[in-house]
């Protein structure tokens, strides 16, 4: 009896004259044994091949064959290797990977394709297992089989080579497709109906695979939710920063209703369907006619104020240059005519505060100015909301 794989010396020793001696394993043709003198006199010495099964050999000699002995495996069948390739969903991207591993524990998203091979120190008479396809024999000790990677458990794979079978559990465990990661960069929070009523949307987003759509979905007060696709991305990116403008025009928004949104990414998981994250919910708000005025009459209110402090600032300034001047040109008792270095110093920083108080001039004029829009564009929406109210009230009479 042999351990598996192993290769044992096989020695012939003779007497009398040198003769011809082959050894048969089975039914293969005899090979002849050469002759060695080391250590063993007059004899012949051979290596059988790696064992992997039981058998049976002879030795013939000058056409003599000795009695039939037979070669026996010691202990069970037991694999020596696992060769695992993983065919990973065509959405993923990824190529196929190889592994020689001691265990068969399978670990993969879901969806994948596992072909395994089950490399065993011998012979069997069947090898089988309760995941996927049957084991198929390929080769004298290895038997391989496929599976596609749903769920998470253990599996068996039995070795029946005698009477009692070998036994042996191991762990499968699917991978879920993470969830893709938005980031919604605009808007920063809850806000008014802008003029115009067009409210930026921008956002970021990742995903492990690949994303494809970005979605609005949106409620008018407390009424139905409707979804408006926004972005497309057929390229499938892993990673996507997008803008777009929504035009809240169409929803005929009135003074005092407000709209309620959340953002929506979804990415290319064609396994188990698409995987989608929202955002945090925004709420944009129409302010009433009244709300407007308000708004409306405080920035006239800080536009004067601002005025008011720079002209006086101005006022402040053109003083405190005139008497410079005066003093540059009337010097003190004992002081060289010219301007003495704490004068030209002074002189430049009341220029430097003259250039300040015109930049904030400049500032307050662009802000009347947007003012003066805003009003105009207000006016103009409120004629449009008085209009449509006066229909409402039409039907309604």
């Amino acid at each position: 009896m042999v351990g598996t794989g192993a290769a044992p010396e096989l020695i012939v020793r003779l007497d009398g004259e040198e003769q011809r001696i082959a050894m048969r394993r089975g039914e293969a043709p005899g090979s002849t044994l050469p002759r060695t003198t080391n250590g063993h006199g007059r004899a012949h010495i051979a290596r059988l091949e790696a064992i992997g099964s039981p058998g049976v050999y002879q030795v013939e000699i000058a056409g003599q064959t000795s009695p039939v002995y037979r070669i026996e495996l010691a202990g069970s069948a037991v694999p020596v290797s696992f060769d695992l390739t993983y065919e990973y969903p065509e959405y993923t991207g990824r190529s196929s990977e190889v592994q020689s591993v001691p265990r068969a524990d399978l670990v993969a998203l879901r969806g994948t394709k596992v072909l395994v091979g089950v490399n065993l120190d011998r012979r069997v008479g069947e090898v089988s297992w309760s995941l996927g396809s049957d084991l198929v024999q390929q080769g004298p000790r290895r038997w391989v089989g496929e599976t596609v990677i749903e769920g998470s458990g253990e599996y068996e794979v039995v070795i029946r080579d005698g009477e009692v079978p070998q036994r042996m559990t191991f762990r499968y465990e699917e991978i879920p497709d993470r969830a893709p990661v938005l980031t919604v960069l605009e808007p920063l929070g809850d806000m008014d109906l802008p003029v115009g009523q067009r409210v930026p949307l921008s956002v970021t987003a990742t995903d492990d695979f690949g994303l494809t759509n970005l979605d609005l979905v949106y409620q008018l007060d407390d009424g139905e939710s409707s979804r408006k696709g926004l972005i497309r991305w057929p390229d499938e990116p892993r990673e996507a920063t997008s803008g777009k403008e929504w035009d809240l025009t169409p929803l005929g928004l009135l003074p005092g209703q407000q709209v309620t949104f959340y953002l929506e990414v979804r990415d290319n998981d064609r396994v188990s369907g698409p995987n989608a994250t929202r955002s945090g919910r925004f709420v944009i708000r129409f302010p009433t006619l009244s709300e407007i005025y308000e708004e409306i009459e405080e920035q006239h209110e800080d536009v004067a104020s601002k005025l008011e402090d720079v002209v006086e600032e101005a006022r402040e300034l053109n003083e405190q240059v005139e008497e410079t001047r005066r003093e540059m040109e009337q010097p003190t008792r004992g002081q060289q005519k010219g301007a003495t270095w704490e004068q030209r110093q002074a002189a430049k920083e009341l220029a430097e505060r003259q250039e300040a108080i015109a930049e904030k001039m400049n500032e307050v004029a662009e802000q009347f100015q947007q003012m003066t829009e805003q009003a105009a564009e207000r006016e103009a929406f409120r004629e449009e909301i008085l209009a449509k109210m006066e229909v409402i009230s039409k039907l309604m009479s």
